[in-house]
């Protein structure tokens, strides 16, 4: 096996000697670039493995759930530009591998998606993330679409139907779009009839296929209707991937939601929704609408912890302002971290919430630790980099009854 590595800022040679130690009796050098590029790379073995664009893997809930010994949950690392570290963890037993596809250049995917060689592909939605970099929407989009090169011939392609931008995607004739959605009537995958069922959310899938049409009664244990098109777009891509219909909706019940990506947990009688791994306009307004439906105990607020979200660009300022307009309607009580988020809490305090700005995580531990009060539901949100996840253990631990 030959692996090559290269990124323009990482420690190659720290790189290189780990990998050689990862993976014995691997013929591993550094490509650099004006070396001529392989067309593809070589895998020793290659097991199914669907490629899920972005920074979603919460968004799926296990590709082909139920299936014995699956290997899901497989992150890449867009800072490494390669997808083979974690395609190096697959073995023989693995049936099914999801690896995420994260970019925040043009080419990136089409680098990532060479290495893996997907035999599905699956698009969640065109954001507004790494606007900073690419510049505009359509540009996420094309970066997106260039998963496109590495599926087979007649590869599955799961799109969201209710997205503005994915329905003007050009889409190779090669390969074969399957579409979820809940607004589109046209969608191939669509879930209706959406409630709520105590701390997760009912709905009736519609699967149309080939002019039959299949019905099942889904519940899924997370909350949001954003988690209902996760739901949709993991059914999607089981089932064109050849995993029993109905198995694969029964399945859906099973997911658990991995790191601090929407958990539900209490510390000293306060209720943490816990959702540090990343943020954006749109996950911060699902978020919120989460806060917003949950009910606080006696006595107790509806708490948004909010911090910076990065690589925004030009919609950096714009985007914190109406995450704060997002807060004051369903939130007590503001908490804002981060230079980013001053204009957050400008717009919050704009529209009567009450509001802190704290520039430090050290004043959002001390702030929260003084005023949270059992029967308080405590939202936490913001960009990684932003270590959210490092000032809620810091907190718990300085709660009573931790």
């Amino acid at each position: 096996m030959e692996i090559m590595f290269y990124h323009p800022t990482f420690d190659t040679a720290w790189w290189l000697n780990a990998l050689a130690k990862a993976i014995p009796g691997a013929n591993i050098r550094e490509w650099k670039p004006g070396d001529n590029e392989p067309a593809d790379y070589a895998l020793v073995w290659h097991p199914p493995v669907e490629m899920l664009e972005g920074r979603k893997l919460k968004a799926v809930f296990a590709l082909g759930a139920g299936v014995d010994s699956i290997l899901s949950k497989l992150k890449a690392h867009p800072e490494m530009l390669d997808a083979s570290i974690p395609l190096f963890r697959l073995e023989d037993t693995t049936q099914y591998a999801v690896v995420e596809m994260g970019m925040s250049h043009l080419g990136e995917i089409a680098r990532l998606v060479r290495a893996a060689r997907p035999s599905a592909g699956i698009i969640t939605m065109i954001g507004v993330s790494h606007l900073e970099n690419l510049g505009t929407r359509e540009n996420i989009l094309k970066a997106k679409m260039e998963i496109c090169q590495g599926l087979p011939d007649g590869a599955p392609l799961v799109l969201n139907a209710d997205d503005d931008l994915l329905p003007t995607a050009q889409i190779p004739g090669r390969l074969r779009p399957v579409w979820f959605g809940i607004r589109s009537s046209s969608a191939d995958v669509r879930a209706i009839n959406i409630h709520t069922v105590g701390e997760g959310t009912g709905f009736t899938l519609v699967d149309n296929v080939d002019g039959e049409t299949y019905e099942f009664s889904v519940t899924i244990p997370t909350a949001g209707v954003h988690t209902v098109y996760d739901a949709l777009a993991a059914y999607t891509a089981a089932t064109r991937l050849g995993l029993e219909r109905a198995r694969a909706a029964r399945a859906l019940a099973s997911y658990q939601t991995t790191g601090m990506r929407q958990n539900i947990v209490q510390h000293g009688g306060v209720t943490f929704i816990e959702d540090c791994y990343n943020a954006s306009p749109d996950s911060m307004k699902a978020a919120l609408q989460i806060l917003h439906d949950r009910q606080p105990g006696p006595g107790g607020r509806r708490i948004a912890v909010l911090g910076d979200m990065l690589e925004l660009g030009a919609a950096s300022e714009p985007g914190h302002r109406q995450t704060g307009k997002w807060a004051a309607d369903a939130a007590d009580l503001l908490v804002a971290y981060g230079p980013l988020s001053a204009a957050m809490a400008e717009a919050a305090r704009q529209k009567g919430l009450q509001t802190i700005h704290c520039q430090a995580a050290e004043e959002v531990v001390e702030y929260l630790r003084q005023n949270v009060r059992p029967g308080d539901v405590v939202l936490a949100k913001a960009s990684h980099a932003m270590k959210l996840d490092d000032v809620l253990k810091q907190l718990y631990a300085a709660l009573p009854n931790a």
